[in-house]
């Protein structure tokens, strides 16, 4: 059974939503929002229609909703005439309450609306162990007022307030590692452009909440990313615990959200995460998330994805960078070893490969018309790869990955790296070489930063692991205290495929190589590994300066 990964990338959408809108009854409430001081107009809030015996309602369920453009207008079509109420939500601020207001048939309802000034101050929340499985205005009130600017700004990323939809262009990656060294075995990138409301979607958040956020698909199980609709529906809300998190060493300026599942299910996969929201301004910065309830098999650690956001000129919001990543299977399409062979030598168990399959994106610009109203795309990072002190590791074939919106280059032949089309800012680059995988060591992280300029102008260095470092990753503190060495290689059968799970018998001596014979005592010492998954082994405890066989 391949495991895999399934996420709908929705660039183009935007044509249909606007085609199904036209034949939609003919009853509508347009207007207009300004701030408190009765003369700005405000861009990018919400606009909530609501049935009229709900309007006071903090928790009401919306009829319709839609943003204000960049004049503070707004035009909303509704189910049909009748009487209704509205709620104004603006990044920051507590809602502001509209008295209700009839919408009679093929006559527009036009309101004015003066937004209220009552900022939601998030600098004075505390943190609690409150934790609050259902969200109501009567019970945990101030996990309800985080997860509500939350939503606010999740909601606002598939509303769109411009005439046509905004076109987007999206950088997409594809890429498959292995599940020890993180080996790239297998990268695609492409680039998506189209008029969009969406910037990426998967299924409903009933459907998440009924079958779970893995599905068997015949021979495959396909894992699914949410999206803004489905965090914000009823169904997450009633099927997941909330509470307020702390700032970390990584969002020190923030307050967190966190979720998980209200009950574990049998057999259904689903989601734990955290919502990271600006301290100052309240907006929504991004969401990291795990799948839960996996078999002990697959519950690969940072199995999940994470989902950032950001603010147009317009004030509106668009899901500006995704990733996910899973562990997945292929079988091996080996016979199963006969009895003579389970008893004649150690054989390779197993029957699937394992690998790592990690997906995601960026929005590296986005127009309204000729307009570029937002723009990623303007810095560049170059580096070089040098090595480290007393290693034998050279900075050739050199895979560097941007940790966070994943982007991958290879280095030339003496180490250089270049990445284009980057938004300026630090980032974790993860460096491996051709050696370092061989003998899985981990990759190392280095700080680098893209900057805007001529490429070249400014370039990072990336230092590989010195020797004492080798030593440690693979051997222990104790074995570099001692000043001790490894060997390490990997061993594949006559076709090229690794050996998992048998013996390579290492032997050396002080001296020349020549006289070393397995079948006499004909060497200083030896040392028996075992090939772990990917038919990799390492031999540790050896002196330096001498001859291995």
């Amino acid at each position: 059974m391949r495991r895999g990964i399934l996420l709908a990338v929705a660039i183009g959408a935007h044509s249909v939503v606007a085609a199904a809108q036209v034949a939609a009854p003919a009853a509508l409430v347009r207007g207009q929002v300004v701030l408190a001081d009765g003369i700005t107009r405000a861009a990018g809030v919400m606009v909530v229609i609501i049935d009229a015996n709900n309007a006071a309602a903090a928790t009401s369920p919306a009829v319709a909703s839609g943003l204000t453009n960049s004049t503070g207008q707004f035009s909303i079509r509704l189910p049909a005439p009748g009487r209704y109420g509205a709620r104004v939500l603006r990044i920051g601020f507590r809602p502001t309450v509209v008295a209700p207001f009839d919408v009679i048939a093929n006559a527009p309802a036009v309101l004015s609306i003066t937004l209220g000034s009552e900022a939601v101050r998030l600098t004075e929340v505390k943190v609690k162990g409150e934790d609050v499985c259902r969200i109501r205005a009567d019970s945990g009130k101030l996990v309800a007022q985080v997860w509500e600017q939350a939503r606010q700004a999740l909601a606002s990323t598939r509303l769109s307030p411009f005439d046509g939809g905004l076109h987007v262009t999206a950088l997409l990656y594809d890429r498959t590692l292995d599940s020890v060294a993180r080996t790239v075995l297998r990268s695609t990138a492409s680039t998506s452009q189209g008029f969009t409301d969406h910037a990426f979607a998967s299924v409903s958040g009933d459907s998440l909440n009924i079958a779970g956020y893995a599905r068997k698909m015949g021979e495959s199980v396909e894992y699914l990313g949410p999206d803004a609709d489905a965090l914000i529906s009823d169904s997450f809300a009633s099927s997941h615990c909330f509470r307020i998190l702390p700032p970390t060493p990584q969002w020190p300026r923030s307050v967190g959200v966190g979720f998980r599942p209200a009950r574990e299910r049998k057999g259904i996969v689903d989601i734990a995460g955290i919502f990271w929201l600006d301290r100052e301004t309240a907006e929504l910065q991004a969401l990291e998330y795990s799948f839960t309830n996996l078999s002990r098999e697959w519950a690969e650690p940072g199995a999940g994805g994470r989902i950032e956001f950001a603010r147009l000129e317009s004030g509106s919001w668009i899901v500006n960078r995704w990733r996910i990543r899973v562990e997945t299977a292929a079988p091996r399409n080996e016979p199963a070893p006969t009895r003579a062979e389970l008893g004649a030598r150690p054989i390779n168990f197993r029957r699937w490969d394992r690998f790592v399959n990690a997906i995601g994106g960026e929005v590296v610009s986005a127009r309204n018309g000729e307009k570029e109203i937002y723009a990623t795309n303007r810095a560049v990072l170059d580096a070089v790869v040098v090595p480290g002190k007393g290693s034998p590791l050279m900075p050739d074939s050199v895979d560097v990955e941007l940790e966070g919106p994943g982007y991958f280059a290879a280095g030339d032949s003496v180490g250089r790296v270049h990445f284009a089309r980057l938004r300026p800012g630090t980032y974790d680059a993860v460096v491996t070489t051709k050696a370092m995988r061989a003998a899985a060591l981990p990759a190392v992280a280095r700080k680098v930063t893209a900057r805007e300029g001529a490429p070249g102008t400014m370039v990072d260095t990336l230092r590989l692991p010195s020797g004492e470092e080798m030593v440690k990753a693979i051997c222990g503190e104790r074995s570099a205290r001692l000043r001790e060495t490894f060997v390490a290689g990997t061993l594949r059968d006559s076709s090229g495929v690794p050996m998992a799970l048998d013996s390579v018998r290492v032997i050396y001596r002080r001296g020349p190589a020549s006289s070393m014979d397995f079948a006499k005592k004909g060497y200083d010492g030896g040392y028996t590994a075992v090939t772990d998954l990917h038919g990799r082994w390492f031999a540790c405890g050896l002196p330096h300066n001498i001859s291995v066989a």
